[in-house]
């Protein structure tokens, strides 16, 4: 599967099932709002993506969603193997549709990691070097 663009309806649908899973608050989510959640959230700089996308391909993730704040940029599906992290100065999710890990991108510099497998793995991979950013 290339990247497949999915409908703003489908889009709305699945950001509304994020939502309840992972509290979100419109397109905005930790460090931007306080979040119930257990997250890892750092400065972009002190992520290293390659690694990022190795814990997402170690835990077996096959297809992800992309989803971008209020549809500016469509929103996709795509193989993981295809995936490319990028900051697009917009708020940004990147899920799968077990809806147990995200990635959240802010247009202010900040990526927080929500789920506990991949947050563990993350840091395992970055040598638990990562410095969590605090509201």
């Amino acid at each position: 599967m290339s990247k497949k663009i999915i409908s703003q309806v489908l889009s709305n649908k699945l950001f509304r099932q994020m939502n309840k899973y992972w509290d979100t608050d419109e397109f905005r989510w930790y460090p931007l709002v306080e979040s119930k959640c257990s997250v890892l959230c750092v400065d972009e700089e002190q992520i290293d993506f390659s690694k990022l996308k190795q814990a997402l391909v170690e835990l077996s993730i096959k297809k992800v969603y992309v989803i971008h704040e209020y549809y500016v940029i469509e929103d996709y599906i795509c193989d993981i193997n295809e995936l490319e992290f990028k900051q697009l100065n917009i708020e940004q999710f990147i899920f799968d549709d077990t809806f147990k890990w995200i990635i959240y991108f802010t247009h202010e510099g900040y990526i927080t990691i929500g789920g506990l497998v991949l947050m563990n793995r993350v840091k395992v991979l970055h040598n638990e070097e990562l410095k969590h950013v605090i509201l």
